[in-house]
């Protein structure tokens, strides 16, 4: 397990989307195609899990005798793209806070029954709908038939054709910004915005990062009455030397919480 801090899960600040089905090749990854184009029209760049039952070396030869021979981490890479072969981890929370320090939107394609994050499922016949209803985080039906999408309806659910992956990825982009503005808990002027639905966005678009915004809400300076944004390297900077120099004047005994420094 990385030892850096996951905000993923821990903090609501990444928003998870699993595509499932009751059957095998129900069109999980013709969907999670579709909707990470859409996305990204819309300028959200997903991070993609896909769950498979059989090798993912069985491509890679030379790789998977790197793999047999005792390697943990293999990297396979040519000019155009570059493939990361690791360990195998436990779980899908495992996964995806071992991914990147920071990844706003994760589209998951399998993990059926797994208690993270919301859940799509593709249905072929109303019959499936009660087979599907127990799901964790059941959140969107989608079907090629338009029986099955009226069923789920009239039953509670949300649910769109699967021609309608447009509006559906709306509906992630939407649901994406309320999930990570009701994670921030810092007045959003430290991050230089208005609004924490304009952080979210901003969060979910790649435009800002965490370690630029959100993980300096422990420290902060205001010039003028304007706040000065610190990105993480900066600000775990200034409080190195804050609590460097306290530690030279203060009894061992205090341990400073809350340090407010004016100057005049």
């Amino acid at each position: 397990m990385s030892s850096k801090k996951p905000y993923k899960l821990l903090e609501g600040l990444t928003s998870v989307y699993r595509i499932i089905s009751t059957r095998p090749r129900a069109g999980k990854t013709s969907l999670g195609a579709l909707l990470t184009r859409e996305l990204n029209r819309i300028g959200v760049k997903p991070i993609v899990i896909l769950q498979t039952g059989s090798s993912v070396l069985e491509k890679f030869n030379d790789a998977s005798r790197y793999r047999h021979a005792g390697a943990s981490n293999i990297v396979v890479s040519n000019p155009e793209e570059l493939i990361m072969i690791t360990e195998p981890m436990e779980s899908l929370e495992e996964i995806i806070e071992n991914i990147s320090y920071y990844t706003p939107l994760v589209l998951v394609e399998g993990f059926k029954g797994a208690n993270i994050g919301r859940a799509i499922a593709i249905i072929e016949e109303p019959g499936e709908i009660e087979l599907t209803s127990g799901e964790p985080g059941l959140w969107y039906i989608v079907s090629n038939d338009l029986e099955v999408v009226e069923t789920a309806l009239q039953q509670g659910f949300n649910a769109l054709l699967i021609d309608e992956a447009e509006k559906l990825a709306r509906e992630i982009y939407h649901d994406a910004i309320t999930q990570i503005s009701s994670a921030i808990n810092i007045d959003p002027a430290l991050c230089g915005m208005t609004s924490k639905h304009e952080v979210a966005e901003k969060l979910l678009k790649g435009i800002i990062t965490p370690l630029q915004c959100i993980e300096t809400r422990g420290v902060s300076i205001v010039v003028n009455d304007k706040p000065i944004i610190l990105d993480g390297k900066l600000a775990n900077a200034l409080i190195g030397v804050i609590e460097g120099f306290l530690s030279n004047v203060l009894p061992a005994s205090i341990k400073p919480k809350n340090i407010r420094i004016e100057l005049k």
